[in-house]
């Protein structure tokens, strides 16, 4: 399952303003599945202020981008090609003054970045504060971390896949500030709440015509080998048989 997201609507999931998304001047990790259905396709993940303040994952015309707006200088890592149709796993890391941007468990961009990041916005997820900027397509599993992930830690969650939709659980625990894995609904249905699987940051969606849908998920393997079947590499591993249970 994931959230469908469409400019039509001008729809958005907020998570309210916490103290978990002031990330600082520290090492943090925005990663989410994503798959765009156009070329127009906006903001998977957003927290930025009118100053402005923050970060975002983002689709931007040709490529896939991790923004973060810091106090003193932004970080622009861009890169990777977004294929209409097809998912993608797209993790975005600051690292002391550096932002690399992940996809498909390839770094395709890198920045540099200086000051605070923090803001006193929520969170979104497929659009921006304004809802100028909708996503045009589905999402899943998103999650962010207060630390940078190792090369591993990456790969875990790409052979993961969006089939062991636990896993980011898994990866980084004491760091972990929420996971929406989007899979709360039956395919079709409005969108009204989103649960996050830490328990503390539930979502709601927001629209100003039409709400986000549920749409079932995974569609296509696109350019994630590992998305929408079982890999020899979970196949008999723990999470695999726990997810097959759940």
């Amino acid at each position: 399952m994931a959230a469908r997201f469409s400019k039509t609507g001008d729809n958005r999931i907020t998570i309210p303003d916490h103290a978990d998304w002031d990330l600082g001047t520290g090492n943090f990790t925005l990663a989410a599945w994503a798959k765009p259905s156009t070329s127009i396709a906006e903001r998977v993940l957003y927290r930025v202020d009118a100053a402005p303040r923050g970060y975002f994952l983002s689709r931007l015309g040709a490529d896939w981008a991790f923004l973060t707006f810091g106090s003193v200088a932004t970080g622009d890592a861009r890169g990777g090609t977004p294929v209409n149709g097809d998912w993608a796993l797209v993790i975005g890391t600051r690292v002391s003054d550096n932002v690399f941007l992940y996809v498909n468990n390839s770094q395709v961009g890198t920045d540099t970045v200086s000051g605070n990041v923090d803001s006193a916005e929520p969170l979104y997820l497929g659009n921006d504060r304004d809802y100028g900027d909708a996503f045009e397509g589905d999402i899943a599993m998103v999650a962010v971390w207060d630390t940078d992930l190792s090369a591993s830690e990456r790969s875990m969650l790409y052979a993961g896949g969006m089939i062991l939709p636990r896993m980011p659980l898994s990866v980084a625990p004491a760091n972990l500030k929420a996971l929406w894995m989007l899979h709360d609904g039956s395919h079709g249905a409005t969108i009204t709440t989103v649960r996050d699987a830490t328990g503390v940051h539930d979502g709601t969606a927001q629209s100003t015509s039409a709400d986000p849908t549920w749409a079932a998920a995974p569609i296509s393997l696109g350019a994630g080998p590992l998305i929408g079947q079982a890999p020899a590499v979970v196949v008999g591993n723990p999470w695999y048989q726990y997810q097959q249970e759940a």
